[in-house]
């Protein structure tokens, strides 16, 4: 989940959990503060953001010597990328496509493959309206598909019941995207509730 995943919010917590569960799982961090899933950054921003995530398969997942397991947890920057409507147009599908291209390919190296919900991000710098339909509809065809081995819904662990659009108050680390202590231990615990069936 680029830079929330790069901050590490979730990814120490879920490590704490399972070393202490004695489950020998070793959890790699490969986020990318501002990276996208399926666009590369333009210009300056290049070196920064990285390649697009769809490129750095072999890199991020092949080359990891002994990964049992994958986590694709990405989406939140392709979203707030979007600035019109054609750009939105069909992004829920594209996003969803490359999730099940990452399963299929993990699965003929034999890996489990788990697939994060997209979280809110109303109010943070560079929202997108437009974005918040295509983001949900992502999410719904998540829930329901019968690809991976299972669901992180990160966004139903951090987001407001009354406004989906947001997290919850005491979640959110201030800046409206990117969750603060408790929103990442609450998202910790919702991957270790799914992981945990499996080991």
């Amino acid at each position: 989940m680029e830079t929330i995943t790069q901050m590490s919010k979730w990814t120490k917590p879920l490590a704490d959990m399972l070393r202490m569960a004695g489950a020998g799982i070793v959890v790699i961090n490969k986020g990318i503060g501002g990276n996208q899933l399926l666009s590369d950054p333009e210009g300056k921003w290049t070196a920064m953001f990285g390649r697009a995530g769809v490129k750095r398969f072999e890199e991020d997942v092949v080359e990891v010597a002994g990964a049992s397991d994958l986590i694709i947890a990405m989406g939140v920057n392709d979203f707030n990328a979007i600035k019109d409507e054609a750009g939105a147009r069909g992004k829920a599908e594209a996003i969803m496509g490359a999730y099940q291209d990452f399963a299929s390919r993990a699965r003929d190296m034999g890996m489990k493959v788990y697939v994060a919900t997209v979280t809110p991000s109303f109010g943070c710098k560079g929202y997108q309206a437009l974005a918040e339909p295509e983001r949900r509809k992502l999410n719904d065809m998540v829930r329901e598909s019968k690809v991976f081995d299972g669901v992180l819904d990160f966004d139903a662990a951090v987001r407001d019941p009354d406004d989906p659009r947001i997290m919850k108050e005491y979640c959110d680390s201030g800046d409206h995207v990117h969750p603060g202590s408790v929103g990442g231990i609450k998202m910790a615990r919702t991957a270790y509730k799914v992981l945990s069936v499996h080991f």
